[in-house]
């Protein structure tokens, strides 16, 4: 199991990497201050990945997932209450060697879901769902299906 913490910056601000190369530096104190400043603007996201033989092991293991998400409050979690709001990650890795006809995949506690699905001498899929505000069901995103979810939110 892998856990991590992570901002996604919005898509308006350019990157913080130097672009006229490694000579470039910052100028003053204050310009640091300022690049700082700007990603504690941005919200604290946190994720998990783990990886399943069998859909029973999802229910042994969603327990001790749940509790390595931060307790935050919800306005740490969208500084902007007129902005997106901002989810978890949680990613699943299912195996489907010893796949039965008649299993299903289980619901995941996050605003996003993603599952890995690995079959054995095959490139993994990747079917992310996301919970619909309105109708409050999972639904595929079907836009990113078979991306990897580090670049399908680059986009």
């Amino acid at each position: 199991m892998v856990s991590w913490l992570f901002r996604i910056r919005k898509g308006a601000y350019p990157p913080l990497t130097p672009r006229k190369g490694l000579t470039c530096c910052l100028a003053s104190f204050s310009d640091l201050t300022y690049v700082v400043n700007q990603l504690q603007d941005e919200p604290m996201q946190s994720g998990v990945m783990f990886g399943i033989k069998r859909l029973e092991d999802l229910d042994k293991f969603i327990p001790s997932v749940l509790l390595k998400f931060p307790d935050v409050q919800p306005k740490l979690l969208n500084p902007d209450p007129d902005g997106e709001p901002h989810h978890n990650m949680l990613n699943i890795a299912y195996r489907l060697d010893d796949l039965k006809s008649d299993q299903t995949d289980a619901e995941g506690p996050s605003g996003i879901v993603t599952f890995k699905i690995c079959r054995k001498e095959q490139y993994p899929s990747y079917f992310t769902l996301r919970k619909n505000a309105e109708t409050r069901n999972w639904e595929e995103v079907v836009a990113i299906r078979d991306i990897k979810p580090a670049l399908a939110f680059q986009l």
